[in-house]
């Protein structure tokens, strides 16, 4: 059945909330209305995709027809008009939560849709949390993966305190409902200042708990991409190499075709290790990701130790949700000739009339160019941009 796409970020907040009535942050909206636009780009052909952008139409005929997505972008007006002549959808939000199966289940009630809907499950809260990561990491060492410590999870501000004066070294602490870098502290010393403990003590209050993990001298961050179809069936969809600031914030996926990002990945580790890795992981994903069907990505790094040898940490963190890592792969494959490379990423700028004159420079200083009808070279956002938007996901390719 077609899908009713819809992307929602700020996933992991809204889980831990588990309220469907939770309002996100301003920020949060406002990269759901500039960035409603993204599902368009791996939607099937027959799809649809929930747009809050009225742009969208302007900007899809601006596009050269060989690259021009063949989803629908739809608004909720939209729906309302055409909810007799539209076919049985299925839900697909970017990530389950109480407030989007809410937001659905509306959609459907209210304009009389054939919409199937997801059910939210209590064991989904659990599953995003990262003591879901840390069990699966115990899993891969029990199977015979080499792994670095395991993170330590503490309820406690006292107890973290007495276990890091035991065990000097650099760390970072982390809040259980986080990703792409938010929720992070990074501790140089092993006697916590105040503004240290000020922020564990709010992430605590928040969260009920914290993890704290050795930091690795790491080499690339990188992901397995993979689909839990329930039942315990998983399957592997790709591989995603992105980037990340000194301090963990997410900066772009690379845009290359498999073979070169996997060539990249193994040059310092060896293929086998990547290989014995995504084996081990999908008869445990299965195991524990057995009720939940949708996307997810496990993010990995490659680390170097002491004696310069490379390894790979096979589970910083567990996405349960559809990923940049996982549209990267899809727009690679559909849109970029198989021989170019480029970047794709996400970006805030406060400024949004500096953003728009940016963006109109980078259509001018690098335009698009197409080979075999597939991306060669050139510039180009993936959603509408107008001296309205702040957050703007493109591409560059070379």
């Amino acid at each position: 059945m077609p899908k009713l796409h819809y992307y929602n970020p700020g996933h992991e907040t809204v889980v831990l909330i588990n309220n469907p009535y939770y309002t996100p942050s301003g920020n949060v909206r406002k990269m759901i209305a500039n960035l409603s636009c993204l599902p368009l780009w791996y939607a099937g052909p027959k799809d649809y995709v929930l747009v809050r952008d009225k742009n969208h139409l302007q900007f899809l005929s601006s596009l050269p027809m060989e690259i021009r997505p063949e989803a629908t972008p739809v608004t909720c007006d939209e729906l309302s008009l055409e909810s007799l002549s539209l076919p049985s959808l299925v839900a697909a939000p970017w990530g389950i939560t109480p407030q989007s199966i809410l937001l659905f289940n509306e959609l459907k009630d209210n304009y009389g849709l054939s919409l199937t809907v997801p059910q939210w499950k209590d064991e989904y809260i659990p599953l995003t949390a990262r003591q879901t990561a840390a069990n699966v990491l115990h899993k891969l060492a029990g199977s015979g993966i080499a792994t670095p410590a395991s993170p330590v999870f503490f309820e406690e501000l006292d107890e973290l305190e007495h276990w890091l004066m035991a065990h000097p070294g650099s760390y970072v602490i982390k809040t259980p409902y986080s990703s792409s870098g938010r929720g992070l502290r990074w501790i140089d010393k092993n006697i916590l200042e105040e503004k240290d403990r000020n922020w564990i003590k709010g992430a605590l209050k928040k969260q009920k708990a914290v993890s704290i993990e050795q930091v690795l001298d790491k080499c690339q961050d990188f992901a397995m991409e993979f689909y839990s179809e329930a039942k315990g069936k998983v399957e592997y969809k790709g591989l995603s190499v992105f980037g990340t600031s000194n301090r963990g914030a997410y900066t772009g996926n690379e845009m290359q075709a498999q073979e070169s990002l996997l060539r990249y990945i193994t040059a310092k580790t060896g293929m086998e290790k990547f290989q014995q890795i995504s084996e081990a992981l999908i008869p445990i994903l299965g195991e524990i990701y057995r009720d939940y069907e949708g996307y997810m990505g496990i993010d990995m790094m490659v680390y170097k130790t002491q004696n310069n040898s490379y390894h790979i940490h096979p589970c910083v963190e567990i996405n349960m949700r559809y990923t940049m890592g996982m549209a990267a792969v899809e727009i690679y494959q559909r849109y970029i000739h198989p021989e170019a490379k480029g970047v794709l990423k996400v970006v805030y700028e406060v400024d949004s009339n500096k953003l728009y004159e940016w963006h109109q420079q980078m259509k001018e200083t690098c335009p698009l160019a197409l080979d075999n009808k597939k991306i060669r070279k050139g510039y180009l956002s993936l959603c509408p941009v107008t001296r309205e938007t702040n957050y703007i996901a493109y591409l560059v390719v070379a």
